[in-house]
């Protein structure tokens, strides 16, 4: 069984290794709704903890994945820069010759 022990927001930023506030805000655009114990001492707001170690891998994993994506996509942008022009054909004297076309005097 899971360990679903509930947790304040203080644990939740720990878990993110992050500040309340910042994990509050993280917490409510993931959708993540909190149980209200009610007011008074040891009481408020308390998040699943299975939730919110469930949420942390998700955003993980789509992380890693877009990562990936975006990798690959500067790799297909790199060849085909580099793929309009090559340098195999030419002389050293051709090549010094190009290079001093548009230089500054």
């Amino acid at each position: 069984m899971q360990d679903d022990r509930l947790l304040r927001i203080g644990d939740v930023a720990e878990i993110l290794n992050t500040s309340p506030r910042v994990a509050r805000k993280y917490l409510k655009e993931a959708g993540l709704e909190p149980l209200f114990l009610g007011k008074g001492r040891s009481r408020g707001l308390r998040w699943l903890r299975s939730a919110v170690l469930n949420l942390v891998t998700n955003r993980f994993v789509e992380a890693q994945i877009n990562f990936k994506e975006s990798k690959k996509s500067k790799n297909k942008q790199k060849k085909q820069i580099t793929s309009g022009f090559s340098f195999a054909g030419l002389t050293p004297s051709d090549i010094f010759a190009l290079t001093q076309e548009h230089a500054l005097q």
